[in-house]
């Protein structure tokens, strides 16, 4: 059996292997934060040149310009109500086409519940709130989701070079 004492010696020597040239380093850096509460996870790929992040605290996700918002799996979200800092009603269903086009999925495994329990809304919408209430469906009461310290961890994540808040996407090359 190796003991501590064996892998640390082994783990200080350079890595005979780095200047061949069948050696790659791994091409994906994964790196995670704490931001005021929110976890923000950073993505740093070397050989596509680009950062992904993801903001999560608890049932809510920040990706690409879209908050997440999970209630159960076999809760249907497909007519949701949302309020934003107690504003009037809105059904997050106006704003699907443009979470998808963001990158929200939009379907899930099954067919009878494509929402998959989930609620996407267009980071836009939220911008200097401060909490969210939720309501899937009509004869289910409102979730409230709190927000506060988002604002302080999206600008965090674009410190760190994040595709966390709305923008265009990187270019594709051929």
């Amino acid at each position: 059996m190796i003991n501590v004492v064996t892998l640390a010696f082994l783990a200080a020597l350079p890595n005979p292997f780095r200047d061949l040239p069948f050696f790659h380093p791994h091409d994906v850096h994964t790196s995670r934060y704490g931001i005021q509460g929110w976890r923000l996870d950073v993505h740093k790929d070397a050989f596509a040149e680009h950062t992904a992040c993801e903001l999560q605290r608890g049932p809510v996700s920040v990706r690409r310009g879209v908050a997440t918002f999970r209630f159960g799996d076999g809760v249907d979200t497909a007519n949701a109500v949302m309020r934003v800092d107690g504003g009037p009603p809105q059904n997050v269903g106006l704003h699907a086409v443009e979470a998808a086009g963001l990158g929200a999925p939009m379907l899930g495994g099954d067919l009878g519940n494509p929402s998959g329990g989930r609620v996407a809304v267009p980071l836009r919408l939220l911008a200097g709130a401060h909490e969210v209430d939720l309501r899937p469906v009509k004869w289910h009461d409102h979730r409230q989701f709190k927000l506060d310290g988002l604002e302080a961890a999206l600008q965090a994540a674009q410190g760190q070079g994040c595709d966390i808040a709305p923008q265009t996407p990187p270019p594709v090359r051929p």
